[in-house]
């Protein structure tokens, strides 16, 4: 469980106001207060602390949970960007230009069809990531 401190932290990376956190985690401003008002683990229920959670989360922030060399914390997730998707977009589909239109009917050209699938999903992934971050 993420702690009160780790919460503080988190909001202080991605420029967060308490009302911000709280309309993320579509939670009350008291009840975000309270979660970083205490030392230690958070002190709302399991669903509150998790809404929290999930919202810093998908903020930007990861949770660095405590190990036998260092204690917890939060680091900023590596942002993505447009031209980076358009690169990794580009580089898949020239990859499947180059390869053969149609496998043989064979156990390896079965494989080649499904690696083709599955890249032509990823491409379908990325395109929609790199609308999104156009919006």
């Amino acid at each position: 469980m993420i702690t009160s401190a780790q919460v503080r932290a988190a909001r202080a990376l991605i420029r967060w106001s308490a009302e911000d956190l709280a309309q993320a985690a579509k939670l009350g401003v008291a009840t975000v207060r309270r979660a970083e008002a205490e030392e230690g683990p958070l002190s709302i229920t399991l669903a509150n602390a998790d809404a929290i959670q999930r919202a810093l989360e998908q903020g930007g922030v990861i949770f660095v949970f405590e190990s036998e060399d260092s204690g917890a914390g939060v680091r900023l997730a590596k942002r993505e960007t447009t031209a980076g998707l358009t690169r990794q977009i580009d580089a898949i589909e020239a990859h499947l230009a180059n390869t053969s239109n149609e496998p043989p009917q064979t156990p390896k050209g079965g494989m080649e069809r499904l690696e083709r699938a599955r890249k032509g999903d990823a491409v379908t992934k990325l395109k929609n990531k790199r609308t999104k971050l156009k919006k």
